[in-house]
């Protein structure tokens, strides 16, 4: 036998008034807004906290540092998120107390990992500036050594059991101490 509408609406609304109770409301509720929580906590990508250490910006070249805690995308292996964190350091400070360590283009080349060691390189923007479109070259506020540093100390903290290897352009910096003139 066929059931009419007038059936169906009938059985609807006494689904709907036992469901409107309160012992079935709430648990109801809570079971509903928890499923939603899950199902968005599973989309979202997954965030490691980091710290990133940054110049003061009342120290002079960078002498004393502060750190920040940013929370960075988790990739696919130590490369990509030591990628993540160096990236994060050259966007620079959120806080007015730190200042940039490198110039707005500096960028970051490739990271690889090999063993227990991971190899970061980075423009050269890093240690010479960049060209403005006046001609001119804007000098990067920290000196080359120290703007490094900042990326080392960085790496060592937040992987503790690699060790950094830093290069510009491809090619490990060589800090040659200057040599006296003749005569002096």
């Amino acid at each position: 036998m066929k059931r009419s509408l007038d059936d169906h609406v009938k059985a609807t609304i006494s689904i709907v008034n036992i469901m409107l109770r309160p012992r079935f409301l709430w648990p109801g509720l809570l079971v509903i807004v928890f499923l939603v929580s899950a199902g968005t906590s599973l989309t979202l990508p997954y965030r490691r906290p980091s710290v990133i250490w940054f110049p003061s910006s009342r120290s002079v070249q960078g002498s004393r540092s502060n750190a920040e805690l940013r929370y960075v995308p988790v990739g696919h292996g130590t490369a990509e998120e030591a990628a993540a964190i160096v990236e994060e350091l050259l966007l620079g400070p959120l806080g007015a107390s730190s200042r940039p360590m490198s110039v707005p283009y500096a960028n970051i080349r490739s990271v690889i990992r090999s063993d227990r060691k991971l190899y970061v390189d980075v423009s050269s923007e890093i240690l010479f500036g960049r060209l403005t479109a006046a001609g001119i070259v804007e000098t990067p506020p920290l000196p080359p050594r120290i703007a490094l540093s900042y990326i080392e100390r960085t790496l060592r903290w937040n992987f503790p059991f690699f060790t950094a290897i830093i290069t510009v352009d491809g090619l490990e910096p060589v800090w040659n101490t200057p040599e006296k003139a003749p005569g002096a």
